[in-house]
Formats: structure tokens, C-alpha cells, sequence
């Protein structure tokens, strides 16, 4: 009998013809547009007694289609009750003498993305007729028929039990994966332990990967394999911005992988991505990799704080030895460090340096000097370097200043033996900045130790006050009385070596208006400019905005 008394009236049972076994394949991935759900394969279902004595008519090709409940339907009018995912039951009520029904029910169940229809073979339908098979393999949905004698009811409280048990089943293992990886957040873990932990746990290769998808970190099974990162790279079609949830995407052609946003205060970190093969990700990885994602967003947003608070006491310590505090205790709190001798570098940025200046300076100085300090300190970038053996301390600063662009300008004072002489070692490197900018405004490197010589010539014109640059106090008196540009068209002029096209270009005046300028400057000063009072005039010019400088 079908399902007892609810559709059989007549209690008669009826032997099924004979059809040809299903031998059940194993269950592929879902390979729908959606990810995975919860529930069973329609394979998984026959693999299941009573569906054991199942046989399969049509529509082989939808195996894989996913069951999350059965519904017993035995009407006409049956969209109306479908709503997804059900493994339909009929006792063949209504389609044993509706020819249209069996027509229309499989574009029906594709509509509502039924999972297949089982019919119970009897005095309703004793057969399937071929239509109804060709229809199936058609739209790739399964036609299955049951022996009469094997009732409805047991059928249901089987696959139903089993839906659920594979729904508890999994969402116990999402609980102890994320408590696993919540453990590991709590113990200040790392994101390449994430990685594994994760890989562990899904047998999958996992990676978090920046914005750009470069790989930040991975398990040891994707470090060894070198096409991994190739996998990650964005393809057409997939959106680089933060999905609200885990989202499939094909990495290559019939390779899939699912990732989860990392987000933290509104920003987008990366993503964390785990390999889930030629099939399709389910929901059970969602699950974990939004987990994972959360817990990749405190491992970030810990270590990160833990780094503002170390770059904090190293900038205090940093600052009181530059400013000249010889205080043991704030060398003591500078941390270990490698021993001398030492450069000091000193970045300078237009507009004043910010915290991602700095991250950039750290980030070209990692791989070159590990045990470089790094902090910032009056708008500026310093960085106490520990000689290294592969790298003088010349090639070392070009090295970093072609790894960090154009936008820097980059000092490096002389070797000193000890902390002690930081503070002599950041006043000379800020001297020889201030020199080289007033001396060539386009130089990017600046080196403390070929200027010794100029900057101690220029510092004494500085000491002598209005003294140490008399012909050029005269030219900047006569500008504060009568609103004169005598001084900088003095300055522009020497700067581009004497070119009177070049500095009237520099100032935006016109070659006559320069002319003129240089008339009443020679005339002030009662000199003609010959070469070598050029060069006594530009030092002098030097010094004096040395002397005007607040640094």
C-alpha cells in the first residue's frame, strides 16, 4: 500500500512493472546559480531505505538537485503549493488522468526548483508514460517510481529525520569550528593559524587575502603550491567590493572558491577565501568563512593595536633621545636593539607625515634592516638604522627611497657609534635637508657626510646674525620698506644658474620686469654679479633663510 487511508480507497495493492535499478553515484556539488542549502542530494535520498527499491525513469542528469523536505502532492493545481527544494510524492491522483498535468509539471517543479518527483506505481499509473520521461531528461529533473506496497509515511519520516540530523550534524560542526577559532583569536593567534586551524578543520586550502587579493596569509598546503595565488586573482564579473555575506565566485574555469569580506570600522581589510574545488561552495562553508571573517577582523584589528601601542612607547622613547634626555630609563624602554654603529634617516614629506607614511617607511625597511626603529617626530619620518652587512647605509637609503616613490625626500646623517648621539645625529640630517632644499628643491637623497664641510661655512654666516649675510639684509630691507621681490628674484636667479629665461619663467614675470630687478640689485649693492659673487651670494642666501627658518 501507497500512504494507508489518506489516497487509497479500494485497500487493494498492486504489483509495479519492472523498471531498470538505479545504482545511486555518489553526490556531486550543487551546481545551481545559489549556494548550497541544507538537506540532501536527491542521490543522497535513494541511497536511503525504503528509497532503496527506487527506480529511476528520467532526468539522471538532476541527481545532484537538493531535497530540504518532501511534500506529498495529489491535486491538480500543484505550483501553488511548491516553494523550493521539496521532493515531490504522488500517488498518481491527479496526473493518472490528466494528461496536461503531465505535461506541465516538470517546467512547474523547474520553475519552483523542486528537487524531483517520486510516483508510486499502481491503480492510478501502473506505468510512466514516455512523454513524462522525455520531459525529465529534458529539464534535468528526476522521475523516480515506487513499488505500491511502499507507503508515503515512511518515506517522509525517514528523509525528513535524516534532513534534520544533516542539518544538526551541521551546525554542530560550525559550532566547533568557530569556537576553535574563537579560542585562537582570544590567545592572540595569527592569521596564517587561522588559515590552518581552518584548513584543518575543512580539509580545504585557505588564504586571507588583501583588497587587490594578494595573499597575506595561507595554510602550509597553499604555500606549497605555486598556482595557489594564481587562483585568487579577480576575474571578470566578480566584484571587488565587499559582499554583505560569503559569496561564490570561479577563480579559473570550473574552479570555485568562497570568500567573506574582512571589515573593520567600515573599512575593507581583504577577504578571507577558502578553495572549495570543482564544486560550487555550500552553506556549511559560508557559515564557517563569515565566521572565519569575524574572527580575521579581530586577529587584524588586535595586532594592530598592539603595534600602535608598541610605535607609541618606541615614539616616546624615540623623541626623548633625539631631544637629548639621556634618561636610562627611556633607553631602557627603547627595547632591545642591534648594537653599533648607526644612521639615522630622516624622511621628509610634503605637507607633514602621517601614520601611513610611516607604515610605508616600515614596510621597505622590513625585508633590508629588520631591526630598524621606525617613528615619526615633528612631521617628519625617523628611522634608526643598525648597519647591516648586505647593505651600506648609502645603497640602503636609495634602496628605500625606490621603494617608497618620489613623494619623500630622504636624509641620512653620519655613523654614530651609540644612542648617545642621536640628538647630534638628527640635528645634522635636518641641517643638511633644510641645505639641500634651499640648495637643489628637486634632490630626493641628502647625505649628512658630504655637506659637513658647506653646512659648517653656512652655519657660521648664520652665527653672525645680519653680519653673516650683509648684502643680503641690504635687498631684504629695501623689500620690508617698499614691497620689493628683490631677494627671491635674487634667489630664483642664482638657483637656475644665472638663466634669466629660466627665472623669469620660476618668478612669472616677463624677461624685461627681471632685468630690471637685477638693475636695481647691482645698484643696491654697488657690485656687478661676476661668478664667484654669485656663489658668495647664494651661500649668504642660504644662511640667511637657515636664519629665518623656525627649524
Amino acid at each position: 500500500m501507497n500512504s494507508g487511508n489518506t489516497y487509497w480507497t479500494d485497500g487493494r495493492t498492486q504489483e509495479a512493472p519492472t523498471q531498470t535499478p538505479l545504482h545511486a553515484p555518489p553526490s556531486p556539488q550543487l551546481a545551481s546559480p545559489e549556494l548550497g542549502d541544507f538537506g540532501l542530494t536527491v542521490a543522497d535520498c535513494l541511497a536511503i531505505p525504503p528509497l532503496t527499491r527506487a527506480h529511476v525513469c528520467g532526468g539522471h542528469s538532476g541527481l545532484a538537485r537538493r531535497a530540504r523536505w518532501v511534500h506529498v502532492i495529489d491535486h491538480d493545481d500543484i505550483e501553488d503549493s511548491l516553494t523550493g527544494n521539496e521532493l515531490i510524492l504522488s500517488s498518481g491522483v491527479s496526473l493518472g488522468h490528466n494528461a496536461a498535468l503531465q505535461q506541465a509539471i516538470f517546467p512547474i517543479m523547474e520553475r519552483r526548483a523542486s528537487a524531483g518527483l517520486v510516483i508510486s506505481l499502481g491503480s492510478y499509473i501502473p506505468s510512466v508514460p514516455p512523454h513524462m520521461q522525455a520531459a525529465a531528461d529534458r529539464h534535468g529533473i528526476p522521475l523516480i517510481t515506487m513499488p505500491w506496497e511502499v507507503n508515503f509515511r515512511d518515506i517522509t519520516q525517514v528523509l525528513l529525520t535524516r534532513i534534520m540530523q544533516n542539518q544538526y550534524k551541521m551546525l554542530e560542526d560550525v559550532e566547533s569550528i568557530s569556537r576553535s577559532l574563537l579560542r585562537m583569536a582570544l590567545n592572540r593567534g595569527t592569521l596564517e593559524g587561522l588559515c590552518q586551524t581552518l584548513s584543518d578543520a575543512t580539509a580545504r586550502r585557505v588564504a586571507v587575502a588583501d583588497p587587490a587579493f594578494a595573499i597575506m596569509a595561507s595554510d602550509a598546503a597553499a604555500r606549497g603550491d605555486a598556482r595557489f595565488p594564481r587562483m585568487f586573482q579577480p576575474v571578470a564579473g566578480v566584484p571587488a567590493l565587499p559582499a554583505p555575506q560569503a559569496d561564490a565566485m570561479e577563480t579559473t574555469p570550473g574552479h570555485w572558491a568562497i570568500r567573506a569580506p574582512i571589515i573593520i570600522t567600515g573599512r575593507l581589510q581583504g577577504y578571507l577565501v577558502v578553495d572549495t574545488g570543482a564544486g560550487r561552495p555550500e552553506r556549511f562553508d559560508r557559515m564557517i568563512v563569515e565566521t572565519a571573517s569575524l574572527v580575521a577582523a579581530l586577529l587584524i584589528a588586535q595586532t594592530e593595536e598592539i603595534e600602535r601601542i608598541r610605535a607609541s612607547r618606541e615614539r616616546d622613547s624615540f623623541v626623548a633621545l633625539v631631544e637629548g634626555v639621556q634618561d636610562p630609563a627611556k633607553i631602557a624602554a627603547f627595547g632591545p636593539i642591534a648594537p653599533g654603529p648607526y644612521s639615522l634617516m630622516i624622511a621628509d614629506v610634503a605637507g607633514g607625515a602621517t601614520e601611513a607614511d610611516r607604515r610605508a617607511i616600515r614596510r621597505a625597511l622590513d625585508p633590508l634592516v629588520p631591526q630598524a626603529r621606525v617613528s615619526e617626530y615633528a612631521q617628519q619620518i625617523i628611522a634608526l638604522l643598525p648597519h647591516a652587512r648586505r647593505h651600506t647605509p648609502r645603497a640602503l637609503a636609495q634602496l628605500v627611497l625606490d621603494r617608497i616613490g618620489g613623494a619623500f625626500r630622504l636624509g641620512l646623517s653620519r655613523p654614530f657609534a651609540s644612542l648617545v648621539g642621536l640628538r647630534e645625529a638628527y640635528s645634522d640630517t635636518q641641517e643638511t635637508l633644510s641645505l639641500g632644499h634651499a640648495l637643489d628643491p628637486d634632490a630626493r637623497l641628502l647625505f649628512a657626510e658630504d655637506s659637513a664641510a658647506l653646512r659648517q661655512y653656512v652655519r657660521t654666516l648664520s652665527a653672525g646674525g645680519r653680519g653673516g649675510f650683509p648684502r643680503i639684509q641690504v635687498l631684504a630691507d629695501h623689500d620690508a620698506a617698499h614691497g620689493s621681490e628683490l631677494v627671491r628674484t635674487l634667489e630664483c636667479f642664482l638657483a637656475g644658474s644665472q638663466n634669466a629665461a629660466v627665472a623669469a619663467r620660476r618668478l612669472s614675470i616677463h624677461r624685461h620686469t627681471l632685468a630690471y630687478r637685477l638693475e636695481r640689485i647691482t645698484d643696491l649693492l654697488g657690485v656687478i654679479l661676476s661668478p664667484d659673487l654669485c656663489l658668495e651670494l647664494r651661500l649668504q642666501l642660504i644662511a640667511y633663510r637657515l636664519a629665518r627658518s623656525p627649524s
